[in-house]
């Protein structure tokens, strides 16, 4: 624990570990297989990513959420450790030469996907890595009961019968029977359960009915300006929230998965640095984020349920300050959530549909396809084959559970270069090919390592030190490509499809009815939770999310909209009592009038007193006795 003190204060500059880190990352260190259910805020990356660089040997980080796995990796790799992930824009030749990078011990961390465990050359190469532990991120998608089931992570378990390695299963949000699940799934050997408490008692949760959702948001901003999030459902809706927002005077910006990596970096950037600045985003935004400040988080729309839920809300108030967290909900919402999740669940005969026009689009012959990658525009596409982008968006969502293929919703957001050919070749090209000699110079002299891996290319490095714009180096990569000099592959914002499986006749295609059945009961039931939550309004919203999480809260919170309003009620009976005690005109005894009441009344009695002087119906007089005036 010492060594891991060490790597967490000399990479991250961190004193200490947060609460429930230090075990989970003890227990990892002993060898023990773990479970770390840390809810949104816990720092679970850091929970793998410490004992990874602390043990000999490589971590494998399996994980569905293939556009923060690059982000991860992105952010090792700018603190000077090794990482690399297998993304769908790669090559065959790509991921060879990333393998045997790994199996050489020249990587610490490899991240990639449950479906990539299923193909051979990955399964190979893992039997000669030193493997130190297999991360598995989002867990609760290898349970039957989790709220994004996948088949795919199923096969993770075969793991064990390639590496001695230890399990580690880390997820922000399970039920208990989640929990139970996913440790007999994964065959964890008695595991080392850490749990974090779902209680955030700086997060005051709030539900307000209400049709005139953006004016009580630009009241409730205007009361108190800070920085924020506002979770849309759509993208169209993301931005037209923050033009409305800006009409009213509210520095504002939105996010979702459909802007240029770039600017969505920039954007991101923006927020994060800010103090004021609103974002209204769709889901796409907040993965991997740790901005300690945000002091509140607003729902506009219903989210589809409370796992998703708490997570988005628990982005606020991570400095432990107290903070906001909102859910407005208006009269048509439920019927606009039910239709969303429930009508767009596709059926048996819309998914072969669907299947067979993804090959026709990309021009896939039968009997091939396996192991390629294609850019998805999903408008062209949709309009093309007359089908609704949102039940396309969960027909896709469905053929990945099946295995069928990997659905990238945000593309691959770099450009990867490697060299295919050795130093004296590359010397000859540059002789016969003088135009490009700069290029390539600039291509090793900024890419160490291009000669024998996949590498991030920097295009504005290039264009700075050429003297030209990043269209031209493009062009001039793809040259290279052309000659078989380089093996060049184009970052890109389109969402990308990764096939896993030849091309069949869709009536071939094997569907798993009960899958099929049991998404549509587990929506049912998640929806069914979030109704629930946003209309009892008589138990502490707190305890609501805790409860359904399987813990228990000792006492209700004093925050929420439920406690506010009771205690309102409560402060309204107790005044009339006061007024009864303490006749018009008429003074007592500070102490006297307090023993009138209970003692657990007496705080509550006093804010009154106190609001009743500050206001001058009440006076306190020289004996300490309180004289009523009006």
């Amino acid at each position: 624990m010492r060594s891991a003190l060490n790597i967490l204060h000399e990479y991250w500059g961190y004193p200490g570990f947060r609460k429930n880190q230090e075990q989970v990352v003890e227990s990892v260190l002993s060898g023990k297989d773990t479970f770390a259910l840390l809810p949104t805020g816990g720092g679970k990356s850091i929970c793998y990513q410490v004992p990874g660089l602390t043990l000999e040997g490589i971590c494998i980080v399996v994980s569905p959420l293939i556009s923060l796995m690059e982000d991860q990796v992105e952010d090792l790799e700018s603190r000077g450790i090794k990482a690399r992930s297998l993304s769908s824009g790669m090559t065959p030749r790509q991921i060879d030469e990333t393998l045997e990078s790994c199996k050489f011990g020249q990587v610490k961390f490899l991240y990639l996907s449950p479906e990539r465990l299923q193909t051979e050359i990955v399964r190979e190469r893992i039997k000669q890595m030193n493997v130190n532990l297999i991360a598995i991120d989002e867990a609760h998608c290898i349970s039957q009961w989790g709220y994004d089931f996948r088949p795919s992570f199923l096969k993770i378990p075969e793991l064990r019968d390639l590496t001695d390695a230890p399990f580690l299963a880390l997820t922000a949000t399970a039920t208990p029977k989640v929990v139970d699940d996913i440790t007999q799934r994964l065959h964890l050997q008695t595991p080392t359960l850490i749990e974090g408490s779902f209680f955030r008692p700086n997060l005051h949760f709030r539900v307000i009915h209400t049709e005139r959702k953006w004016q009580m948001l630009a009241q409730l901003y205007k009361e108190a300006p800070a920085t924020g999030l506002i979770y849309v459902r759509t993208r169209r809706l993301a931005s037209e929230t923050a033009r409305i927002l800006g009409e009213m005077g509210i520095p504002s910006s939105y996010y979702h998965a459909g802007l240029s990596r770039e600017e969505r970096g920039k954007r991101q950037r923006e927020w994060q640095q800010s103090n004021e600045l609103v974002m209204a985003a769709t889901t796409a935004f907040g993965m991997g984020i740790d901005k300690p400040d945000v002091r509140w988080v607003f729902h506009l729309d219903l989210p589809e349920n409370l796992e998703s839920y708490i997570q988005e809300a628990g982005r606020a108030g991570r400095d432990g300050k107290p903070s906001e967290c909102i859910l407005f909900h208006g009269p048509d919402d439920e019927a606009r959530i039910s239709s969303w999740v429930l009508d767009y669940l596709p059926d048996e005969g819309f998914i072969r549909n669907l299947y067979k026009a993804l090959g026709n689009h990309f021009q896939i012959a039968f009997g091939s396809g396996q192991g390629e990658s294609y850019p998805l525009d999903m408008e062209a596409f949709t309009q093309k084959y007359s089908l609704g982008p949102g039940k396309v968006y969960q027909g896709l969502k469905f053929l990945e559970a099946q295995g069928v293929l990997t659905f990238q919703e945000r593309g691959q957001g770099k450009d990867l270069g490697q060299f295919m050919v050795d130093a004296e070749d590359l010397y000859h090209f540059q002789v016969q090919n003088p135009r490009y000699e700069d290029l390539t110079r600039s291509l090793l002299r900024l890419h160490p390592g291009i000669m024998s891996e996949p590498v991030r290319l920097d295009l504005y490095g290039l264009s700075r030190q050429l003297g030209t714009s990043k269209d031209e180096v493009k062009k001039g990569l793809q040259y290279l490509q052309h000659r078989t000099i380089l093996e060049y592959s184009p970052a890109t914002t389109l969402p990308v499809l990764l096939f896993h499986q030849a091309r069949e006749p869709e009536k071939y295609l094997r569907i798993d009815r009960n899958l099929i059945d049991q998404r549509v009961r587990a929506k049912k039931e998640r929806l069914r939770s979030v109704i629930d939550y946003v209309n009892n309004d008589r138990v502490c919203k707190q305890r609501q999310l805790v409860e359904y999480f399987g813990q228990e809260l000792k006492r209700d919170c004093g925050t929420c909209s439920v406690c506010r309003s009771r205690d309102r009620a409560s402060k309204k009976d107790l005044t009339h009592s006061l007024m009864n005690i303490l006749p018009l005109g008429q003074s007592m005894d500070l102490n006297e009038l307090l023993g009138q009441f209970e003692p657990h009344d007496h705080e509550s009695l006093i804010e009154i007193i106190r609001d009743g002087l500050e206001s001058g119906s009440l006076v306190r007089q020289e004996n300490d006795a309180i004289l009523r005036k009006s």
